[in-house]
């Protein structure tokens, strides 16, 4: 029978940690450190959402590079677009946007840099992944 240790939660190969995190988004382009996450992540995976909201969610990943898909509703409906220069994506409406990208991965977490387009409103939260 195999080793089972390395698929459960901590084990030396699958360890990650699932968390959660928020930021308004009238805050000021700038940087915000996520810590708690008891290791140096390689990469995590991001759900972004303003709850009660339509249309401003966004699913992404980062490693050191880059990926998300974001709900594009605010702007055109039923629509979705992606981008590669950023891991969390809120779209609040034209030209009104805050975009977020894995700056560094620290030794008890990440640190997330955050670019302010126009006059969004609102608050995210943000759910993440990270993996060992």
């Amino acid at each position: 029978m195999a080793d089972k240790t390395r698929y459960n939660y901590g084990g030396d190969y699958n360890r990650f940690k699932l968390g959660t995190f928020s930021i308004a988004t009238t805050t000021a382009s700038g940087t915000q450190a996520i810590t708690g996450v008891g290791f140096t992540p390689a990469s995590c995976i991001f759900i972004a959402v303003q709850h009660g909201v339509i249309g401003e969610l966004s699913w992404g990943m980062d490693d050191g590079t880059n990926e998300c898909v974001y709900d594009y509703y605010n702007t055109t409906a039923d629509t979705y677009e992606t981008s590669s220069t950023a891991s969390i994506f809120d779209n609040h409406s034209s030209g009104n946007t805050y975009a977020g990208v894995v700056n560094s991965f620290d030794s008890d977490g990440f640190t997330i840099g955050w670019t302010k387009t126009g006059s969004p409103t609102g608050s995210l939260v943000v759910l993440y992944l990270a993996r060992l």
